[in-house]
């Protein structure tokens, strides 16, 4: 499915799609489940802002994966055609600038 995107990444797409949505729902889950311990002044208010900001990275992961499974399904056609190849983006790029124009 994602033959035509070559990218050196620890997990595939998908996986990484799976575990960090999980990742992002247990994170929420628990900071609602702790919100009073977390919402008090001291060291607990600052775990609560980096718990916080550890949700903010899932998402933003699941936002990235989201993106590029959308990407690779809407032009997985111009893929199995031929029309992007690795180090010929600019091929791929025009047709892409053709079509929308």
């Amino acid at each position: 499915m994602l033959a035509c995107v070559y990218h050196a990444v620890a997990l595939p797409t998908g996986y990484s799609l799976v575990s960090s949505l999980a990742l992002a729902v247990l994170t929420l889950a628990a900071m609602q489940l702790f919100r009073e311990q977390l919402g008090v002044e001291g060291g607990m208010a600052v775990l609560g802002g980096f718990i916080g900001s550890c949700f903010f990275v899932f998402v933003l992961t699941v936002s990235q994966c989201v993106c590029t499974t959308v990407y690779v399904l809407v032009y997985i056609d111009r893929c199995e055609l031929g029309c992007w190849q690795p180090g010929h983006s600019h091929v791929w790029r025009g047709t892409l600038h053709k079509t929308l124009s």
